[in-house]
This record gives C-alpha cells, sequence and structure tokens, in this order.
C-alpha cells in the first residue's frame, strides 16, 4: 500500500504511545492542520490509527458583559436605588429610583422586564418596591 506524502509524514509524526493533538502534528510536519486532518481521518480508514477527539472551549464576555461585571446588572442597580430610596418599607416614585440608579435608554428597559420576574420587587402604577431579602 502507497500512502500518500501527507499520510507518509503524519505516520511518522504521531507517536504510537500516547495521544498526540492534530496541532503537534502540523507542527512536526509543516503541514496546516486542516491537512493534518483529513490525513489523520483517511489513515482512521485505513485501520492505522485511533482517532480520539477532544472538543475545546474558551468562553470570553462580550463588552456587555463587561459592562455587566463593572457596572453590575441592571435590575440588581434598580433594586440597589430602590433600597436606598426606602423601596422596602413604602412603594417609591418608580422615576425617583431610575434616576438613582443611574441606568439610561436599553438598560432601563431590562431592568424593568427582569425586576420582578426575578423576585427584586414588584412595580405597580408608577411605583416600585424593593423585598428586603
Amino acid at each position: 500500500m502507497q500512502l500518500p506524502a501527507q499520510q507518509v509524514a503524519v505516520l511518522e509524526a504521531a507517536n504510537a504511545d500516547e495521544a498526540t493533538s492534530v496541532d503537534a502534528l502540523a507542527a512536526a510536519t509543516d503541514l496546516p492542520p486542516e491537512t493534518v486532518t483529513g490525513a489523520v481521518f483517511e489513515l482512521e480508514d485505513e485501520g492505522l490509527v485511533a482517532v480520539s477527539e477532544r472538543v475545546d472551549e474558551t468562553v470570553a464576555l462580550t463588552d456587555e458583559g463587561r459592562e455587566y461585571v463593572t457596572d453590575g446588572l441592571p435590575e440588581v442597580r434598580l433594586y440597589e436605588a430602590a433600597l436606598e430610596a426606602g423601596g422596602d418599607a413604602d412603594p417609591v416614585s418608580m422615576g425617583r429610583v431610575i434616576g438613582a440608579s443611574g441606568l439610561e435608554g436599553g438598560a432601563v428597559d431590562i431592568a424593568l422586564s427582569n425586576y420582578a420576574r426575578k423576585g427584586y420587587g414588584a412595580i405597580d402604577s408608577g411605583e416600585i418596591t424593593a423585598d428586603p431579602d
């Protein structure tokens, strides 16, 4: 059986005793990772190598996520402003609390839609209360 050059290079670079990543094989063979991947699967089809797959996932914050880390979630900011305004004792004007929270634009909509749903308190007839728990 005569193998294509890419497959031969991958076979020569592979380690018989331990798994070798596609990136390591690509570096060892000076082949692009895509070429190595194709060669590895072809070699697997021929029964010459065993392939195991591992998925590495990376998570990164979006700009919005970084803003929430820095400033806090909009509904939490609204809740904290409601507490500071005495909303845990008596209903407080929603406009006053929104102003004190520093929320603007879409953040106000997010805060208002999540506030009661997440159990921070209640909004009724332009007034807001804060659940002290």
